[in-house]
């Protein structure tokens, strides 16, 4: 039977309308079944702070300054527009009652917020306007906290040589003060810095002496920040297991403390893992679809396209590629506009291999230039290798030998065997590190508990000794006494005359 060309082409419409439909029906019941935890989490935030409320109430000057601010920061969690909100009314009473200190806390609490929300510039403008009232307080801590902050927002810009000289200077200011936290936090921000420019072993290196800082001063939260951002090595050198063990170690940490921001990306990590590794796409699915809810909770719309472009990435290796071409155009466009320099490169990354899967190589092959040039311009190396192994497969379609040839150089030099073999001794070195400074750290606490051993059988002995000195005394005194007592008995009355 002849079949009309158009009805075939209405017919694959209807399909891929079902198909979506379907795919929309799926995620609200995941959403539904999987996200109850996350709202309790929020309602805790939420009585929590109606708790602070109450008490503002009562309150009046620098007291209610504080509360204001700790119910920005509170709400930092769950809605950034009133954490804003309630951070400029901090400031507000901070002015009026005369309080400097913590009009600088407050800046820089509200740059932090606009850190999360992906607004850099924003968040440039308050962390300044707080190094200046600290630098004026003469607040030392509070201008290594600054000068951190300005450091995550050039590193997110792309500018990773000003993030690193915004990091010396915290860092050499916490080690003068021995603000061993900051120096943690910093250590992990130079870490990120190398992660991004594909120095895996250099990253390691400091998110390790950063846990290290971490663990000795029983900080949970931030250990497991830590441990987080090591699974993502452990990952780029396909220790798997590791990885895994890593983001869900962190993730029992991050759940116990209502910590969204963070969760939403072990869980978009987690959701990697299975889908580019473990091929396990409704489990990726999963954990990518809880990142995202958390992340819409948060309002953090960058770090939302993060998750939604790797979700498109999902979409395009189960072939749905409507829905993934949707995610993916959203998402560069709000990288764009924020200038987020590792989404820029990811999303076109993600954009190109949808072409290419779609035989659309002439495309493919142009947004994967943009995104080799953006990934240079900005230092997202770590993408460069898969970029050049795709730019092959188009021209190899395409039949291009010449074109093909140059990104065939391209890639020999990325996968030279020595340069394999220096990684292979560089992480090998720093595993051998690992070990022994855990070796130290277990023979430090080893000697610490044995000088404390020594200590109390110190402290024994001469208790013993003591005791036994009374006891003698006693002895010698009962002994003493009764002999006296005898001799008394022994001698005898004289005769009356």
């Amino acid at each position: 039977m002849f079949v009309n060309r158009y009805d075939s082409i209405r017919f694959e419409l209807i399909c891929i309308i079902v198909l979506a439909m379907k795919t929309l029906i799926i995620r609200l019941i995941i959403v539904i079944v999987l996200f109850p935890p996350t709202s309790l989490q929020a309602d805790d935030y939420l009585a929590v702070i109606d708790s602070l409320y109450g008490l503002m109430g009562m309150q009046s000057g620098k007291e209610r300054a504080e509360t204001l601010l700790e119910i920005s920061e509170l709400y930092r969690n769950i809605s950034f527009d009133k954490s804003f909100q309630e951070g400029h009314q901090a400031i507000d009473q901070a002015d009026l009652v005369g309080y400097p200190e913590l009009k600088a806390k407050a800046f820089r609490s509200l740059g932090t917020t606009a850190l999360y929300m992906s607004d850099y510039d924003l968040a440039l403008e308050y962390c300044r306007e707080g190094l200046i009232l600290y630098e004026e307080l003469n607040d030392l801590e509070g201008v290594a906290a600054c000068y951190n902050n300005i450091g995550v927002v050039n590193e997110m810009l792309g500018e990773s040589m000003n993030a690193i000289d915004y990091y010396n200077k915290a860092v050499q200011i916490d080690e003068e003060l021995e603000n061993i936290t900051g120096v943690g936090l910093t250590l992990r921000n130079i870490g990120n810095i190398y992660y991004r420019q594909g120095l895996f072993d250099q990253a390691m290196d400091s998110y390790y002496r950063s846990r290290l800082i971490f663990e000795d001063n029983d900080d949970e939260l931030n250990t497991a920040g830590t441990i987080s951002l090591m699974g993502n090595v452990y990952w780029q050198w396909d220790e798997i297991d590791k990885s895994i063990q890593a983001f869900t170690q962190a993730l029992e940490t991050f759940n116990a403390h209502g910590n969204l921001q963070e969760g939403s990306k072990a869980y978009n990590n987690l959701g990697l893992i299975y889908l580019n590794d473990l091929s396990d796409y409704e489990k990726g699915i999963n954990y990518l679809l809880q990142s995202i809810e958390m992340k819409r909770l948060l309002g953090d719309t960058v770090s939302l396209m993060h998750t939604q472009s790797n979700l498109a990435y999902a979409y395009i290796k189960t072939g749905k590629f409507l829905p993934a071409a949707d995610y993916l155009s959203e998402a560069i466009e709000i990288f764009d506009r924020y200038q987020n320099a590792h989404g820029r490169v990811l999303s076109r990354f993600y954009m190109g291999l949808l072409y290419q899967e779609t035989n659309d190589f002439i495309r493919s092959i142009d947004v994967l230039e943009v995104a080799m040039n953006l990934s240079e311009q900005l230092g997202v190396v770590h993408l460069k290798p898969e970029i050049i192994k795709m730019q092959m497969k188009n021209y190899v379609a395409l039949g291009d030998i010449e074109n093909f040839q140059v990104y065939y150089d391209q890639f020999v030099s990325q996968h030279d065997t020595i340069a394999q073999r220096l990684n292979r001794s560089q992480a090998n070195e720093l595993r051998a590190r690992e070990r022994f400074d855990l070796i130290m750290r277990e023979s430090n606490e080893l000697i610490r508990q044995n000088q404390k051993l020594n200590k109390k059988l110190s402290l024994y002995q001469f208790s013993l000794t003591t005791i036994i000195c009374l006891v003698l005394v006693w002895v010698l005194y009962v002994f003493f006494r009764r002999l006296k007592h005898t001799r008394q008995k022994r001698v005898k009355p004289m005769a009356q005359s």
